[in-house]
């Protein structure tokens, strides 16, 4: 977040213990502190008292001022003040634990849907904000609620009693089968609800996320044998459209709506009958290969604007 801290506060001295834990927090470069001119500190009792922190706030002050000249990823602010009159503003106490509240993002499984998530913020987005997955103390943390349809009860429990919106993210699969139709009624909730709460909620536009894996991530699959790499080359003949709504872990198997049946005709018959078993519940595994290769041309020619835009619904909350 970008932390601005009233003059007023750093003249309390029952404020300067949870403005300390701020700044540790922004010492840790979790946030970003909000500084214009030092006048508006150097007389005050949180600097002045030299016995205690004074000189360390002086260093963090000066260190802000050069880091807020360069363009930063922390959009969400908080001003802390003795009297709040805006959502965005708090008292010193609860201000310092919300800077000390790890960013969650909510997802429908913390490991596959993490994995994703990483690989995408690694490559499309800043490298300020993927840095911040390596942050001591994990200023982002994926968290899970036993699948999507609980996310938006836990979205709710979090934050309807809550002084201040927690710092939090939503992330859920469309489930869509084809171009044009809304997400699923469970998607759909979920995002209702997060407009209800101010929550950034990022719905995929695609089916689900392996639906944005690229030939060359699919093509790095481990232990992969003959029939996985005659399906991927079935597969990279589909056109954009197919790729996006093609059930990436089950294929055809199972009742297929009319909508889903209409994309795939045409589709010879040989293709199909490769196609049909689909790459299997563990094809999420490929987000985790070639680590030591870039491939954000690639990730982006599959898929995006949507991945920036969920970069972009990420760093609201950061």
């Amino acid at each position: 977040m970008r932390i601005a801290i009233d003059e007023a506060v750093a003249d309390v001295p029952d404020a300067h213990r949870w403005l300390d834990r701020i700044i540790e927090k922004v010492e840790d470069e979790w946030h970003l502190w909000e500084v214009t001119g030092f006048e508006k500190y150097g007389d005050s009792s949180w600097v002045r008292d030299q016995g205690r922190r004074g000189q360390h706030v002086i260093e963090l002050f000066r260190a802000a001022v050069t880091r807020s000249a360069y363009p930063s990823v922390h959009e969400r602010l908080i001003r802390v003040t003795l009297h709040p009159a805006r959502n965005t503003e708090l008292e010193p106490k609860p201000a310092a634990y919300l800077a000390e509240e790890p960013m969650t993002i909510l997802v429908e499984n913390r490991d596959s849907d993490g994995t994703f998530l990483r690989r995408v913020i690694r490559e499309v987005a800043p490298s300020e904000l993927s840095a911040l997955f390596s942050r001591p103390g994990k200023p982002i943390r994926f968290d899970s609620c036993g699948g999507g349809g609980q996310m938006p009860e836990e979205i709710q429990r979090r934050c309807q009693d809550a002084a201040v919106r927690p710092r939090l993210v939503a992330i859920a699969d469309s489930d869509r089968v084809a171009p044009g139709l809304s997400a699923n009624a469970q998607a759909r909730r979920l995002e209702n609800v997060c407009s209800q709460y101010g929550v950034p909620c990022w719905i995929l536009a695609k089916r689900e996320n392996e639906n944005y894996l690229t030939y060359s991530l699919l093509a790095a699959r481990p232990d992969s044998g003959q029939d996985h790499h005659r399906r991927l080359e079935c597969w990279e003949r589909l056109s954009d459209d197919r790729k996006d709504f093609y059930d990436m872990k089950r294929g055809f198997r199972g009742r297929q709506s009319a909508a889903a049946q209409g994309l795939f005709d045409g589709l010879s018959s040989a293709d199909v009958a490769e196609l049909r078993d689909g790459f299997g519940d563990g094809v999420g595994q490929c987000w985790d290969v070639l680590w030591s290769t870039r491939i954000k041309n690639e990730l982006l020619e599959r898929g995006g604007e949507d991945l920036q835009r969920g970069c972009v619904l990420i760093q609201r909350e950061v």
